[in-house]
């Protein structure tokens, strides 16, 4: 039987990816900077850490424009509100009702975690928030989904993980994990919506 529901953050509970995604490549694109990967694919399911090696191999030049836009995005924060998904908090409230543990289990950067969770107001409804970056390994490694069973007292087959990412499930192809993917349904070339919340329980049983 399962007993617990360990959701990733970017792409699950909030519609974030591509949003990032475009505002790194305009603020780039502002510094005449090319990084090396130009495809949102290539970032998913990572953490902050390996994204910037991902977009810029050299380490001169991925400290410089790190850099850089650690100051651009101290001035221009993230509003997560408009990004969270349909369905998410109905979701969370049933899981939390029927005793469920629920769990969020995210590669983000730290301070986007805990701003997501304070301006969409989803605080309440998690047992744990686990942080990726304060781990020995971040995603893609699967230490963060062990950790958080570990943390909860429960075994890895009585877990659900929510993931978006192709990275996301392939880190969770062993037989232990049941992960639940996400699919994406592309409305046009710039907007993508993961399916409604409640087709999960049609996919992938919590029994």
């Amino acid at each position: 039987m399962k007993k617990a529901v360990i959701f990733d953050m970017d792409g699950v509970l909030v519609d974030s990816e591509q949003y990032y995604f475009d505002r790194r490549m305009n603020f780039f694109h502002k510094l005449g900077l090319s990084p090396q990967n130009v495809q949102m694919s290539d970032y998913l399911g990572l953490g902050d850490k390996e994204g910037w090696v991902q977009l810029f191999p050299d380490k001169d030049q991925r400290e410089n424009a790190q850099a850089q836009f650690t100051q651009y995005e101290a001035k221009h924060p993230v509003n997560f509100a408009p990004l969270l998904n349909p369905g998410v908090k109905d979701v969370l409230e049933y899981l939390q009702i029927n005793g469920y543990s629920i769990a969020l289990a995210s590669a983000g950067v730290t301070a986007h975690i805990n701003r997501m969770l304070e301006q969409c107001q989803l605080k309440g409804y998690f047992d744990l928030v686990e942080y990726g970056e304060k781990l020995t390994h971040n995603k893609p490694d699967p230490e963060i989904y062990t950790t958080v069973a570990q943390r909860l007292g429960l075994k890895p087959t009585e877990c659900v993980v929510l993931e978006d990412s192709v990275n996301g499930i392939r880190l969770l192809r062993a037989p232990r994990w049941k992960p639940g993917q996400l699919s994406r349904a592309s409305t046009s070339s710039t907007n993508h919506r993961p399916m409604r919340f409640c087709q999960i329980w049609r996919r992938y049983s919590l029994n």
